[in-house]
């Protein structure tokens, strides 16, 4: 091969503008033997790259579902921990419940103690009646007849002493109780907040899963459709390399020809 063919040759390798048309047009000649093999070549470079873009593609997508998953996982501890202080909740109001009930109960026998006890001063006060009527039926001393009435004035003022305490102590009673009652209807409401948060983030959650499980399947079908490729793949790198060494088994124009088939295919 002169110079000049050689000049010619380099530069047709070089150019990779030339239609396929143009190519499958022209006749094959000892000046230009290599044009298809450089070209099928550059067609295998990109599928390479292709394929390599399609598994750093598969990658990122696995790197994702593994992320999801731990977020899912944050997220059912945090409903445990919702759960339990729910539960610590119900506890503590089932405590007040049962002190106030014990209060209630004390309240009960203190008042029930109280009755009993002016119910015994009225039936003394009662007994003094006859009395006082025979204080002034007889003929006793003006000075006695004052003595009984003072004593029957303090037994009067100490009753009605007893029953203004037993007032204040029933008004102090029912002002601990209501504001306890209020602390509960508060706490009651708290809890049922709580328990509508739970709900919708069960809800959130319950949706989530449902989503996650449309996302699996259409992993799985790229995944398939991954491998179909990968195998289409790998049958026409086979089909190429046939081919290729069908080109280098035909003979050459020269042994600079050869070599350059070889580099290309390198």
């Amino acid at each position: 091969m002169s110079a000049e063919d050689s000049e010619k040759f380099k530069i047709r390798m070089d150019d990779d503008d030339i239609p396929d048309e143009d190519i499958e047009g022209e006749e094959e000649t000892d000046d230009y033997p290599l044009k298809r093999p450089v070209r099928d070549h550059s067609v295998n470079l990109r599928r390479r790259l292709t394929i390599i873009t399609v598994l750093l593609t598969f990658l990122i997508t696995v790197l994702a579902v593994a992320g999801f998953y731990q977020l899912q996982k944050l997220h059912e501890s945090s409903m445990m921990a919702s759960t339990t202080a729910v539960s610590d909740l119900y506890r503590e109001i089932e405590t007040q419940l049962n002190t106030l009930s014990e209060q209630i109960v004390s309240m009960d026998e203190k008042i029930g103690t109280e009755i009993a006890g002016v119910e015994k001063n009225v039936a003394s006060l009662e007994g003094l009646k006859p009395g006082l009527e025979k204080v002034k039926s007889s003929s006793v001393s003006k000075k006695e007849h004052e003595k009984d009435l003072a004593d029957i004035q303090n037994q009067m003022a100490a009753l009605k002493t007893l029953v203004d305490g037993f007032q204040v102590e029933m008004k102090a009673g029912n002002e601990g109780l209501q504001k306890k009652l209020d602390a509960l209807a508060s706490g009651a409401n708290a809890h049922e907040k709580t328990v509508k948060a739970l709900q919708v983030r069960q809800t959130n959650v319950e949706n989530e899963k449902v989503d996650l499980k449309a996302f699996r399947e259409a992993l799985k079908k790229q995944e398939e459709q991954l491998n179909l490729a990968n195998a289409q793949l790998k049958k026409e790198i086979n089909s190429l390399r046939v081919e290729v060494v069908k080109l280098l088994s035909q003979p050459s124009s020269g042994g600079g020809s050869s070599k350059l088939i070889e580099q290309n295919i390198e």
